[in-house]
């Protein structure tokens, strides 16, 4: 009926599901060590955090609900929103990607729009439209000028190659 019960339910539903105690010690190195150096091969970060790379992915699974790939990719991305220059001349798309540790743009391309929805070209114009909280959340209106994105047809019916 209201926002406010909403939000109070999924709370207390993520509370019962919360497990007891903290994550081991190891998975608590591999988390601080994605966050040191997202760019990091998985082994290297479950070596560090005394795990073999198959047990470090299960355990990092089970408590953080990803996996350590998925996990560094996240970190990866946010820290490169994080440093965009949303004042000032912008470098070109090249540049940021180059300094940012993806290995080439189209890869880059790909896990902005996975992340956003929206190439990076189209983020920045919004971004440097409307700030940065707008493009973190799908508007009920649409401010003038601003398409409302489309949302694909995903179809179940298997089709012939």
């Amino acid at each position: 009926p209201d926002p406010a019960v909403a939000v109070a339910l999924l709370i207390d539903h993520l509370r019962a599901r919360r497990r007891p105690g903290s994550a081991p010690p190891a998975v608590l190195r591999a988390w601080a060590g994605i966050h040191q150096n997202p760019d990091a091969p998985v082994p290297k970060i479950a070596a560090a955090a005394g795990l073999s790379h198959h047990r470090l992915i299960d355990d990092f699974k089970s408590w953080c609900g990803v996996t350590p790939k998925a996990y560094a990719d996240i970190v990866r991305f946010r820290q490169f929103i994080q440093a965009l220059p949303l004042q000032g001349p912008m470098p070109s798309w090249a540049d940021l990607v180059a300094t940012s540790g993806y290995y080439d743009q189209p890869h880059f391309i790909r896990v902005f729009r996975a992340f956003t929805g929206f190439s990076p070209s189209r983020y920045l114009d919004i971004v440097t439209r409307f700030g940065v909280d707008y493009a973190a959340f799908v508007p009920l209106d649409e401010p003038e000028g601003v398409p409302s994105p489309t949302v694909p047809e995903f179809s179940t019916r298997r089709t012939a190659p």
